[in-house]
């Protein structure tokens, strides 16, 4: 067999009848590649492109971060309140009485945990939103996240 005839059995075999046909664009692999090509990038703008304006304007936004320490904020003071009062009814139940040098006492300890507890629950909202805003923007690769630092992960 000579190499042309194993061209043309070959060409026929694949569709491809003479060498004009196989270079013509509507049986270019890599026009159909492109074409392809296209209609994935238009389909995931319909689809997804919405989602991800929504991830980026969180992830570059403040708000939910301050909304987010106001919360910490929040159940840090609820949570002593809270406890004080508990404290307060178990006293009256059990029919004790603070002087008020010792009423001071337990206040100013009160206030100095809840101030140190208050501290400590905003830094880590905001280091957990920090995080989570990195991990937005790189799409879930963000390692060695700076919450990870403190919990020896």
């Amino acid at each position: 067999m000579s190499n042309s005839f194993e061209k043309v059995l070959v060409g026929k075999a694949f569709g491809l009848a003479d060498d004009k046909k196989e270079h013509s664009s509507k049986t270019s692999a890599s026009d159909r590649m492109a074409a392809l090509y296209r209609d994935q990038w238009s389909g995931w703008k319909n689809k997804f492109l919405k989602y991800d304006k929504q991830l980026i304007g969180l992830a570059s936004g403040q708000e939910d971060n301050i909304q987010t320490e106001s919360l910490a904020r929040d159940s840090v003071t609820r949570g002593f309140e809270v406890a004080r009062e508990d404290g307060r009814i178990g006293r009256e139940r059990l029919g004790l009485s603070m002087s008020n040098e010792e009423q001071n006492y337990i206040d100013k300890q009160s206030k100095k945990s809840e101030m140190t507890a208050m501290v400590t629950n905003v830094g880590k909202a905001r280091l957990h939103a920090d995080d989570r805003d990195k991990q937005i923007l790189s799409g879930g690769m963000a390692t060695g996240l700076s919450s990870n630092q403190f919990q020896g992960v």
